[in-house]
């Protein structure tokens, strides 16, 4: 019998109607596990980004959150494991946020208009986070994970892509009557709002408002603006 099971046994019943105290302590350590996952995570995101995967060690990940560098063991196997881990919880954060902006039953113009705005926003509010994950899916990092996660990211790559080529569909051209090549549309409308970061800066001209309803417009216009049916 281990310590633990032996102290629950041998209790008195005061020490047992202290049992509550080691729930709050259970549950302190629990949350306090879960926050080091997530400092974990977005340091690694943040490394393997700006460094490389190669170039980056789980001490230099352990240094960057504030623990020993065996201590990142307790939560990630490997330096590979944690790099899945950091891809997709930074690609599951992205997506949700789509999802939330987004209304199913909702004309197609106003969801376009809803989730390029969600699109631009999370780009701006979680900046850090959003380039270095965009650098690291543009390094070819993907080889270095394991096959069944490979696709797993893949599928959540192209979960955005999904979404709005549906939207750009039901949106058929004045002039034609069917949507102007909607996969190849969406693609430019996630390319415009991922692209944001290059230039934008807090510091200048442009508020995120003023972005978000810029975008917009030169999204409608892809769809619209060839017979004057743009709509304000």
């Amino acid at each position: 019998m281990n310590e633990l099971a032996r102290n629950y046994q041998e209790a008195a019943p005061d020490e047992a109607e202290r049992s509550p105290r080691r729930n709050n302590h259970a549950s302190k350590v629990s949350a306090s596990r879960s926050d080091t996952r997530e400092r974990l995570l977005g340091a690694a995101i943040e490394l393997f980004g700006s460094r490389g995967f190669d170039a980056t060690s789980m001490k230099d990940i352990a240094n960057e959150v504030g623990i020993k560098a065996p201590a990142v063991y307790n939560h990630y196997k490997s330096k590979e494991e944690l790099l899945a881990g950091a891809v997709t919880e930074a690609l599951g954060a992205f997506n949700e946020a789509i999802a939330a902006a987004d209304s199913a039953g909702a004309a197609p113009l106003e969801r376009l208009q809803s989730i390029t705005t969600a699109h631009i926003l999370y780009q701006i509010n979680h900046s850090r986070i959003a380039q270095a994950n965009d650098r690291l899916l543009e390094s070819g990092i993907l080889s270095k994970l394991d096959p069944s996660v490979r696709h797993k990211v893949k599928g959540m790559m192209r979960e955005h892509l999904d979404r709005l080529t549906k939207i750009v569909e039901a949106i058929p051209s004045p002039a034609t009557g069917s949507p102007p090549e909607a996969r190849l549309t969406a693609l430019a409308i996630i390319t415009m709002c991922d692209n944001v970061l290059n230039w934008y800066r807090p510091s200048g001209p442009y508020t995120p408002e003023k972005i978000c309803k810029h975008f917009y417009h030169l999204a409608q216009n892809m769809l619209l603006a060839r017979t004057g049916a743009f709509e304000s």
